[in-house]
């Protein structure tokens, strides 16, 4: 099925998926975050949106999970003490979710993890070598949605 470098190219891809997931985990158990990682998900959604209004179906599209795995496991953040959700200023029926000073700070930590983790990937590359791994990966990407 595989030539040697499509092989390879498998192995490797598998095996960084499952080691960034290991090491998300571990890294959030070294933190004293008790988080799990689509918990930490939800937060790193919740601080890109810091601007803007986030509402439980800005976490549901950005994440592509339902809107009642959303509310169940905003709550269960709200009770962790990593979310709040405050009513909107315009239109007191919405409600926005914002994460809390513990909220930021387990994003801070998630964002660093995934900085240094890109600073490793490229260390080596020149601009060219950059270029295609971000085209490989944005076709990766494309190629993923396809089953979403």
């Amino acid at each position: 099925m595989f030539d040697k470098y499509g092989e390879k190219l498998n192995q490797t891809m598998v095996g960084v998926y499952d080691a960034i997931r290991r090491v998300e985990q571990k890294m959030l158990q070294n933190a004293k975050l008790e988080l799990s990682i689509s918990e930490m998900d939800i937060l790193e959604v919740v601080g890109k949106h810091r601007e803007c209004f986030c509402s439980a179906s800005t976490i549901s599209k950005a994440l592509r999970v339902t809107l009642p795995t959303v509310t169940v496991a905003v709550n269960r953040l709200v009770k962790k003490g990593y979310l709040e959700k405050t009513r909107s200023s315009e239109d007191g029926r919405m409600l926005s979710i914002v994460l809390t000073k513990r909220g930021r700070k387990a994003d801070a930590v998630h964002r660093y993890f995934h900085e240094q983790a890109i600073r490793a990937m490229v260390k080596d590359l020149d601009e060219q070598g950059k270029a295609v791994l971000l085209q490989a990966m944005a076709n990766l990407d494309r190629y993923l949605d396809q089953y979403i």
